[in-house]
């Protein structure tokens, strides 16, 4: 499953005629009915085991439904089925144990063959247990095989779980449904009773009878018989053994692009989009064939990829049949932006890498999750990068899965171990989580590297060959790989990675170094442990890990090699390296560790030197610049380093053109403007971050239909967009000139939409302001409001924000919920602070009274509080005290305004200095020392003409008076 997206927990409720139980005491179950008694059966207030018990395996399904989507049937939205499952008892029992929710199920509907008498059932709905009971003091005997065959009923929910509708708005405008599935963890149990865990892999044969208008489809290949009144059934052929979760079924009008055997299905008026999923995806199973050695036909005749208007997660690995949000599937030149069709093609690889690991190879228990989320997040890059080398998926990867996600997640010392214990079904959702998926990636690329591809890839062909149509956990997995590590080495894999996967977080290696050491013998000191965003307790720190530790010096420069030069495997160890006292050392190269790295100040300043110059920068691998840049930011945010290092370190940024450093760069950049927005320095560092990513601005460079270009493009759009957010005029200009355009229906680049209509609303007249009010006005499409409220918040003048502020408190406002909207005008207005206290403070009670929800008061005013970054803000935001309202409404905005302005308080003199050395070193910022800010607001312009601005300002720059002429020309 790729990214789950959605969290949902819905109503246990199973309903069984002449058994009306709610949640019931285990013992008293057991004992109202008579049934044996398993051993590790609890008292409520006890721990409650929800496994099944292990009285019985299947051995096979036979399931036929029928959904009802008849838009005059009384039984609409329900569905009928039968299933017959051939079990084994694995010793002599009374009851039987599998799974059922949402299911109406009678006793009479239940029969055994092969037991001579009646059986009754039993539900356990806290646990979604359907117990089958024997009569007459009848036993299931131990190794003998049972056909359990049920007839039942269900609904068609709409909670995008397990069998349920979903629909479209077809050319017309009328809503047509269809009935599809989601299964993944725990849904199968509310289309069909079954064993539903992820170990028990049997063969199903599934047959569907359903409108002949429809087709039906699932993960084999079906045959479609005419059974006259308008209706029809498919049969499809029998699937390998799997587990319950990766069966799936869709029964809808949809149409397909096909070749051969490979299709992508979708809604009749977008399966034309499909065309870049059915091109890349027979390029990506292809790889995935190539480097398994186990052909995805061996099991599965055929792969469909369908397109689901409403699903809960971005996708779903449906053996044979996957599932997707549109968006993650479909391609739109017009719509989809750069990145969108980056995420469709790495989407499909993802989904494609799980049908061999998950789906081929199951976990034992969602304990494993990260054995099947963990390698499609690794592949998913991996086989991308072998089809379109010029994406750098790899580099991609790390860059924003392990730097951007998964070590900002397990830096908590609330994480969990990628082998996460499981107990409650709850546990099971929580389990697809960032470790889970990034880390588990990451981590796995860090083995990959650590044991070298030709070992890494030799072992997982003998994972998967060994384990096929089976489970496994860790463990199987590393003694997989080991028999593929040379005899001659010493690398005990699953002692190593026992560490990796077993305990919470990762470390940060410190480095210090011995400038003096004589002969250069141990003059090199690596400690490590574990890294929290704050300072945990012993208990949290106590970790030690198997640390591959491999380095680059500037004498070497060698950043290819990434197998590890010296394991570190106790909190310390001292290293001998060949370097100078004024050479540099780096450890981690390419960021294949999963850990930090921070050194010593000096190290730090000799990296920094070697960076600003253009003749040595690149010699450092991209992937450690961006590295070095990310963890300067952690350690910085965490008090663990200098602020003038971090300072020091955007420095080079002016020279760099890699997308994969400047990821972390913006990043940097969007934390350090965080802080000094609206100081003496906010004029500096806008001018200092337009002077930086002005070299990523190639507009006639720019192509978004070339592949080769991807990362140039991304850099020339993110840039774009920081100048406007610096106020850059030209880039301003531009913005509006697209406004314009598309209010006169023009379309605009989806890769500048986002951004661009807000900055162009920045400096629009009330008049274009109106123009869209009036759009929100006459559209009723939730999705298109919710982008237009956004964008009528984007504007920096304060008589419009003040007009759409008192729009709000309107009674026949079309825009309700007033705290929502001034979230937006703060999150998105350059004025938006000191607007929306203003507005608290004047108009603290009708904002209450017009708001949904007071809670999102509360959180409005936490927003503000993180936003303020001035004494005069704070001071307005410590008027709402005396407005009689809770404490508890305002405290933790106050703290983190407290907090901000302490931070500021603390590094002002280390940022003036570091300022007035960019000053006097670089004639272009020479004249942005500025102390004090000037606002001049023109208000009441006629619009529709060019209006020409000259303005002459004083600034004070060091030693010297420096006057400025700016002219802005706004069409």
């Amino acid at each position: 499953m790729f990214k789950v997206l959605i969290f949902a927990s819905f109503a246990l409720c199973i309903s069984a005629q002449n058994f009306n139980l709610d949640i019931l005491d285990p013992y008293d179950l057991w004992n109202r009915y008579t049934l044996e008694k398993p051993k590790n059966v609890l008292r409520a207030a006890e721990k409650i085991t929800y496994r099944l018990p292990n009285s019985a395996i299947p051995l096979s399904y036979e399931l036929e439904l029928e959904p009802d989507l008849e838009e005059n049937s009384v039984d609409r939205f329900t569905f009928k089925g039968k299933v017959k499952i051939k079990i084994q008892a694995n010793y002599d029992t009374e009851n039987v144990t599998l799974h059922a929710k949402n299911l109406k199920i009678s006793p009479q509907d239940v029969t055994v063959r092969l037991l001579e008498n009646d059986v009754d059932i039993a539900i356990d709905s806290l646990r979604d247990f359907l117990i089958i009971k024997t009569t007459k003091g009848e036993k299931f005997l131990s190794k003998q095989s049972y056909n359990l065959e049920i007839s039942y009923t269900g609904e068609l929910n709409s909670e995008l779980r397990g069998f349920y509708r979903s629909s479209y708005l077809n050319d017309e405008g009328k809503k047509i449904y269809l009935a599809t599935t989601h299964f993944e963890p725990t849904g199968a149990r509310q289309a069909f009773p079954c064993f539903d865990e992820p170990m028990f892999k049997t063969p199903f044969k599934i047959s569907i009878i359903h409108n002949s208008a429809y087709n039906a489809i699932s993960n084999m290949e079906g045959k479609k018989e005419d059974i006259g009144n308008g209706r029809s059934k498919t049969t499809f052929d029998e699937t390998p053994k799997m587990s319950t979760y990766l069966v799936a079924f869709v029964v809808s009008d949809f149409k397909a692009l096909s070749n051969n055997s490979f299709k992508v299905y979708a809604r009749p008026n977008a399966y034309k989009n499909g065309e870049l999923a059915l091109n890349m995806g027979e390029k990506l199973l292809k790889k995935l064939d190539e480097f398994t050695n186990i052909p995805f036909s061996t099991y599965i005749p055929k792969m469909d990829q369908i397109a689901i208007p409403d699903f809960a997660a971005g996708a779903m690995e449906n053996w044979g049949l996957v599932t997707y949000r549109e968006p993650s599937l479909l391609y739109n030149k017009t719509s989809t932006t750069l990145a969108g069709k980056q995420n469709i093609v790495e989407t499909i690889a993802h989904e494609f890498a799980h049908q061999w690991f998950g789906n081929l190879v199951s976990p034992k228990w969602w304990k494993y999750t990260w054995l099947n989320e963990g390698f499609a997040s690794f592949f998913q890059s991996f086989i991308t990068q072998k089809v379109l080398p010029e994406w750098r998926s790899v580099d991609q990867q790390v860059i924003k899965s392990t730097q951007a996600y998964a070590f900002v997640m397990d830096s908590s010392a609330n994480s969990h171990p990628m082998n996460n214990e499981i107990e409650k079904p709850d546990d099971i959702m929580m389990a697809f989580d960032g470790i889970a998926y990034q880390k588990g990636g990451s981590v796995i690329r860090m083995m990959q590297h650590f044991l070298g591809e030709d070992v890494f890839q030799k072992g997982l062909r003998e994972y998967l060959s060994a384990k096929r149509l089976a489970d496994a956990d860790s463990d199987v997995l590393f003694e997989a790989i080991s028999t593929q590590i040379p005899k001659e080495s010493s690398l005990n894999l699953t002692k190593i990675m026992n560490s990796w996967v077993d305990q919470p977080g990762y470390p940060v290696i410190k480095v210090t170094r011995n400038y003096d050491a004589q002969n250069k013998t141990d003059n090199v000191l690596i400690q490590q442990e574990r890294y929290l965003t704050y300072n945990g307790s012993q208990k949290d720190l106590n970790y030690t890990w198997y640390v591959p530790i491999n380095y680059a010096t500037a004498k070497t420069l060698n950043f290819s090699y990434t197998k590890p030069e010296t394991w570190l495997d106790e909190k310390s160890k001292n290293l001998t390296v060949d370097l100078g006292p004024e050479d540099w050392i780096i450890l981690n190269k390419q960021q294949t560790g999963y850990y930090r790295v921070n050194y010593d100040e000096k190290n730090w300043k000799l990296i920094i030197k070697y960076l600003n110059s253009n003749e040595t920068r690149e010699k450092i691998h991209v992937l450690n610049r961006a590295q070095l840049l990310n963890d300067a930011l952690s350690f910085v945010q965490n008090e663990a380093l200098d602020l003038e290092i971090l300072l020091n370190m955007t420095v080079h940024l002016k020279n760099e053109t890699d997308y994969i450093a400047w990821h972390p760069g913006f990043r940097v950049l969007s934390w350090l403007r965080q802080k000094l927005v609206n100081t003496k320095y906010d004029s500096f560092f806008r001018e200092y971050t337009i002077n930086a990513t002005k070299i990523l601005i190639n507009p006639d460079e720019y192509n978004e239909e070339s592949d080769e270009d991807l990362l140039k493009n991304l850099n020339h759009v993110t840039a774009f967009n920081w100048a406007c957010t610096s106020g850059h005029a030209k880039c301003l200009n531009e913005s509006h000139a697209m406004l314009l355009n598309w209010l006169n229906g023009n379309d605009v680049s989806p890769n500048f939409a986002p951004f661009a209509l807000c900055h162009g609303m920045r400096i629009a007249s009330m008049d274009t302001w109106k123009l869209v009010l009036d759009k929100y006005n006459k559209t009723t499409d939730r999705e298109v409001q919710s982008s237009l409220k956004t964008l009528l918040s984007c504007s920096s003048n304060r008589t419009i924000l003040d007009y759409y502020f008192n729009y709000t408190l309107k009674e026949n406002s079309l825009i309700k919920d007033t705290a929502t909207i001034l979230h937006r005008i703060l999150q998105n207005s350059a004025i938006g602070v000191d607007a929306t206290l203003d507005y608290l403070n004047d108009r603290f009670i009708p904002i209450l009274i017009n708001t949904k929800d007071v809670e999102d008061v509360s959180d409005l005013i936490e927003a503000i509080g993180s936003k303020i970054t001035t004494e005069e803000q704070y001071k307005k935001l410590k008027k709402i005290e005396h407005l009689e309202i809770p404490l508890s409404m305002i405290k933790e905005g106050m703290q983190k305004a407290a907090n901000n302005l302490e931070w500021f308080k603390k590094h002002d003199g280390t940022i003036d200095k570091w300022v007035k050395s960019l000053t006097n070193d670089t004639p272009a910022l020479k004249s942005f020392s500025i102390v004090n800010i000037i606002s001049i607001i023109v208000i009441n312009v006629p619009y529709g003409g060019p209006i020409s601005i000259s303005i002459r300002f004083a600034i004070h720059s060091n030693l010297t008076y420096i006057l400025q002429a700016l002219a802005f020309n706004f069409d």
